[in-house]
Order: C-alpha cells, then sequence, then structure tokens
C-alpha cells in the first residue's frame, strides 16, 4: 500500500531543517581540534559579473609573472595563490552562470552536482552548516536563484542579506521547552520519511524510466531531508555562538560606488570569516551578481554594471568598470585572503587550512564569453604550485572541472572524474 503524506508535512519538515544545527569549536575548550589538526574548509568565490581580462590576467606566465590591476591587491599574499588561464566550461551568457560550478548548462540536470555540494557532502559532517551559499544580490533577473547544486540537481537556496546571514550564524537560541518539542517534531518528519522511503521498491516496478528519473530526483530529496533531520537532532541542544559584533545595518536600494557599495560586500566577508573561524561551516559559496542592480558612480545613478561592461571600447566607461570590478576584487578575494593569512588558529594561518577559489563565469564581459574564465586558488592544497601562474591554451580551454576534480583530490576526496572532467589538471606540482 503507497502511504499517502499531506504536503504541509513535508513544507514543515523543509522549514524545520534550516535554523537548527550548531558549531563544537565555542562550547568548551576540550571540544576543539587538537593542535596541529589540519581542519579542511573550502570557499567558492564567484565574480557574476566578469572581470576585464587585460586587468585580471598576468602578460606572463612561470612564477615571473609580474602583476595586474586587479591582482596587484593580493601583493601581500602572492606566493599563497596560483593565477590559471585557459580555462572554461564551453558556457556563455548570463543564464548560463548557474553551471560554473557544475559544468552542465542551464536546464540540464544531469549530472548538474556542483563541486562546493560535492565537497560538503564529505567536508560538512560535523558542524552545524553542511555549507552555505551566499548571493547578495538574488534579486538580479540574470541569473538563476543559485549555482550550488545537490545530486538532484536541486538548487540550494541562498542566502540573500548580511543581515539574513548574521541571524543564521548567531540567532534563534531556542529555549529550552521549545527544543523538547522541535525535537519530537523531528522523530515524526523522520518517521514521515521512513514511510515514503518503504514505498521506493513498490513505485520502481509501477512507473517508467521518465517517471523514475523523477523519483530519483524525488528520493534524493528525501535523503537530504533525513540526512539534515539527524543533523538538527544532533545540534538542538548547542548553543550558537556569541555573536561578536552587532547586526549590519541595512543599506539603501541604490549603493554607492565611494560611499556604501564596499560596506555591503565587507558586512558579507566579514560573516563568512566569522562561518570559518567558529567552525559553523567548512564549505562556503559566495556569488556575487550585480550587473543591473542600480548603483552610483561620480553621482551618476544606472544599473551600473551593465552600463560600463558593455563599453564598445569607450575610455571612460572602461575607466569606470575598472573602478567597479576592482572595487569587488578587493572586497571579495584580496581582503578575504589576506585576512585569512594573517589569522593564526592551532600554530598556522587560517589560510592554510582553508582552500580557496575565485572565479568568474564569464571570461570577458562585454559579450559574456565563456571561454579563458579568469581563475585563481588559493590557501590549502596546492602549496607547491602557489606564486606562479599557470597559462592553458587560450584558444582550445582545458575544461575547468579538470580543476574542480584536482582540488577534490588535493581534499583527499577520491573521485575519479567530476562533471566535464576529462582527468586531473596537467602541468601541475
Amino acid at each position: 500500500m503507497i502511504h499517502e503524506i499531506n504536503r504541509r508535512h513535508f513544507i514543515r519538515t523543509s522549514a524545520l531543517m534550516l535554523p537548527l544545527p550548531l558549531l563544537p569549536s565555542l562550547v568548551r575548550a576540550a571540544d576543539r581540534p587538537e593542535t596541529g589538526t589540519n581542519i579542511k574548509r573550502v570557499c567558492f568565490l564567484n565574480l557574476g559579473h566578469g572581470l576585464l581580462p587585460e586587468n585580471f590576467f598576468p602578460e606572463k606566465s612561470g612564477t615571473d609573472y609580474g602583476t595586474s590591476l586587479y591582482l596587484k591587491h593580493l601583493d601581500p599574499v602572492r606566493e599563497r595563490f596560483t593565477v590559471f588561464s585557459g580555462l572554461s566550461h564551453g558556457l556563455s551568457n548570463h543564464p548560463k552562470e548557474h553551471g560554473i560550478l557544475s559544468g552542465v548548462a542551464a536546464g540540464n540536470k544531469t549530472g548538474a552536482l556542483s563541486i562546493d555540494q560535492a565537497m560538503a557532502g564529505k567536508l560538512g559532517t560535523e558542524t552545524r552548516f553542511e555549507s552555505l551559499a551566499v548571493w547578495p544580490f538574488a534579486k538580479s533577473n540574470v541569473g538563476t536563484p543559485s549555482i550550488s547544486y545537490n545530486p538532484a540537481g536541486v538548487g540550494i537556496p541562498p542566502i540573500k542579506t548580511p543581515q539574513a546571514l548574521y541571524e543564521k550564524l548567531f540567532l534563534n537560541n531556542i529555549p529550552a521547552k521549545e527544543r523538547k518539542a522541535q525535537l519530537a517534531n523531528i522523530q515524526r518528519n523522520k518517521s514521515i520519511l521512513d514511510g515514503i522511503r518503504s514505498d521506493r521498491n513498490q513505485l520502481d516496478r509501477l512507473v517508467n524510466g521518465n517517471d523514475r528519473r523523477s523519483l530519483d530526483e524525488y528520493y534524493q530529496a528525501v535523503r537530504d531531508a533525513e540526512r539534515k533531520l539527524t543533523r538538527a537532532a544532533d545540534w538542538i541542544d548547542k548553543p550558537k555562538p556569541t555573536a561578536p559584533m552587532k547586526s549590519p545595518r541595512r543599506l539603501p536600494e541604490i549603493l554607492d560606488l565611494d560611499v556604501n557599495f564596499g560596506l555591503l560586500l565587507e558586512q558579507e566577508m566579514e560573516l563568512m570569516y566569522l562561518a570559518l573561524l567558529t567552525d559553523s561551516t567548512r564549505v562556503i559559496t559566495f556569488h556575487h551578481g550585480i550587473s543591473d542592480a542600480p548603483m552610483t558612480v561620480d553621482g551618476v545613478t544606472s544599473n551600473a554594471h551593465r552600463s560600463y561592461s558593455h563599453h564598445g571600447q569607450e575610455p571612460e566607461k572602461l575607466e569606470k568598470l575598472a573602478r567597479t570590478e576592482g572595487t569587488v576584487f578587493k572586497k571579495v578575494v584580496a581582503d578575504f585572503l589576506v585576512r585569512l593569512a594573517k589569522k593564526q588558529e592551532n600554530g598556522e594561518a587560517l589560510l592554510d587550512s582553508t582552500m580557496v577559489c575565485a572565479l568568474s563565469n564569464l571570461g570577458q564581459p562585454a559579450n559574456h564569453s565563456g571561454q579563458n574564465l579568469p581563475v585563481l586558488v588559493a590557501g590549502a592544497g596546492f602549496e607547491r604550485d602557489h606564486g606562479k601562474h599557470i597559462a592553458y591554451d587560450q584558444e582550445r580551454n582545458e575544461p575547468l572541472c579538470n580543476l574542480f576534480l584536482t582540488m577534490l583530490h588535493k581534499l583527499e576526496i577520491d573521485e575519479p572524474r567530476f562533471g566535464t572532467s576529462t582527468g586531473p589538471l596537467k602541468g601541475l606540482a
């Protein structure tokens, strides 16, 4: 007999999953990792608006590659990152930005697991949040709701504002009586999911191939729900860390490049840093897509980035585009990496136990090209290659998924392939 389930139960289950887990690092000193323990963390920083290639890529490859307008912001950590050129997915245009971490084009869920979620399934089992997806301009109409996808190709809902991220990390400590009620609710929802799973074999015999694929996606969601409910039960009695800062103040809808645009990015990156520092999560994905958001540059308000990224080689537009991109690159990538490099934990820099991949889904903002994407990897895993610009064929690019597969191997996650990979990236130490 096929059990029926009230949809409200599943919705209530999904809502319950979000705020419950916690972190061991601040409970007692005895609960913290022992000195010398190399906790692996991963951050992906995607700049969805693209970067002018001439302002990002160095002119030369190897260790003596000089610098560039944007990379000069990283001079304090020059020996802690590797620049890559000649990598791509073969995707283009903004609507396909969702595929930057999977290599899969829009609308194709087959194999759409994103690299951050492949890592989260391995690295995120001991923290309150398996992963965090942060997207400060998620209302943009040029993108999709997420760039992070689970094995069924379902998008991970992003956190859209600094205030929401702050609340997720530090608020909603629950009174004892309410925790007991929520734990009972978790057990009820787990029983519901058990009932759903028990019908799998019978349903498989009744449906055709297309429906079976839909069932596979559905049961993947059930497995994810079970895992999150188990995590919620494990963490429900553990308090969240005390917030080391006040909740970020809300900023105007229209941001000024020279007044508060950088402040918004600083708020997001500060909270992401604290999420790592408190061991609330070990996998964070940040996506910055602002191309149609109103912004003021030199007193003129427009959909600033798009107005300048389609520059037609006009010097004034190129100058303002460089200022806008430079601000984003410094606040999101450079300042974040420098801060991780300065922070010491268990005798080593936080950057030394954190792999950070900064990249963009656009190789050329003006024509939305997906070729020769800007990519750099900093921190853990690539130490023997840091301080270099590794250049692959600029016309016949290597698959970006080859880098992702290499990252998995560097993290000792033994997978034979990932996405559209053809093998680990060649030419690395």
